[in-house]
């Protein structure tokens, strides 16, 4: 200790205040250093407020390791700024909350290739570029409504967008849709296969039970052929007619056979076509509105036709739709 009575001042470079504590001014500067069994705190020279325990203040820049906050009180932490973290954990599973009804987070950001994983990958959702895939067994939507611009095509019990193939003799002139929805378990799914026929364009010759096709003589004039994987096995059918038939007969036939390479002209009982199945012989002429079932089903891939209905009629079609339903199991 030095002590100067000039100016009436006394200079204190360190004091020893016993048990391994004391109180120094750092050399050179004008610091205090509080020294605890060799660990050093230097006091700040600015006029800042020292974190305490029960106090509130504000921290800049610090880093906190490991720290715990709240945990005795169960207060939380508020941050007024962003935060920068590795990893948000909770302390056990299924425990606390990310935001809270009243106070909620405005935006979620995920990095391309995010997921959320729910329950250990019980249910998941992954993005990819331009997509999102729903991990999960069921995905119930309630009451809810689903409102999409494109197709709907799901591998499960629930099936859109899926097609029948067309014969080359048949699919030229006419405008057609097709489409298979399987609703129900598998045990008792119902399926049913829609198709949307415009004839206009087909031609027919003037000879009872002779196949329609595209043009004379074209082959392949079927309009689909039922499998069971696709369409179940078939259990009934409806025909409604939206439009008329003109231009060639009106009274036209729906037949199945087992052989899809029939030609137009070609009569739908000809040996070379296998077994033939009359679906719906109409026996007058068609008029919109017309809905006519099924009589005869249609078995594993058999393919569908058209057959002039009566001994008249031969041209070519310049109007005519019609809608099937094939309901399968």
């Amino acid at each position: 200790m030095s002590v100067d009575l000039r100016g009436q001042a006394v200079l204190i470079d360190y004091i020893d205040l016993g048990r391994g504590c004391a109180l120094r001014r750092a050399a050179s500067t004008p610091v205090l250093e509080l020294i605890s069994n060799d660990v050093v705190l230097t006091l700040p020279t600015s006029a800042l407020t020292l974190a305490t325990l029960t106090g509130t203040e504000t921290l800049t820049n610090k880093t906190l390791t490991a720290p715990v906050i709240g945990a005795a009180t169960g207060t939380s932490l508020v941050l007024t700024g962003s935060a920068t973290v590795l990893s948000l954990l909770a302390t056990a599973d299924d425990s606390g909350a990310l935001g809270a009804s009243g106070t909620a987070f405005a935006d979620l950001f995920l990095a391309s290739g995010g997921v959320i994983n729910w329950n250990a990958g019980n249910a998941t959702l992954t993005h990819a570029a331009g997509s999102l895939t729903v991990g999960v067994t069921t995905l119930a939507l309630g009451a809810t409504n689903l409102t999409q611009s494109g197709s709907l095509t799901s591998t499960g019990r629930l099936t859109a967008g899926q097609s029948m193939s067309v014969g080359a003799g048949f699919a030229a002139a006419e405008t057609e849709d097709i489409g298979v929805w399987v609703n129900g378990a598998a045990a008792t799914a119902v399926i049913i296969t829609t198709i949307m026929l415009d004839i206009t364009g087909l031609d027919v010759d003037a000879t009872d039970l002779v196949i329609v096709g595209d043009s004379p003589a074209a082959v392949d004039c079927h309009f689909g052929q039922i499998t069971a994987a696709l369409n179940g096995t078939i259990t009934g059918g409806l025909i409604t007619c939206l439009e008329a038939p003109a231009g060639a007969s009106a009274d036209l036939d729906f037949y199945s056979a087992s052989v899809g390479t029939g030609p137009e002209g070609t009569a739908i009982t000809d040996a070379a076509l296998g077994t033939e199945t009359a679906l719906v012989t109409r026996g007058a002429s068609w008029a919109a509105g017309n809905v006519v079932a099924f009589t005869g089903y249609p078995t594993a891939n058999d393919y569908l036709y058209i057959t002039n209905g009566a001994a008249a009629g031969a041209g070519a079609f310049t109007a005519g739709k019609f809608l099937i339903q094939i309901f399968g199991t």
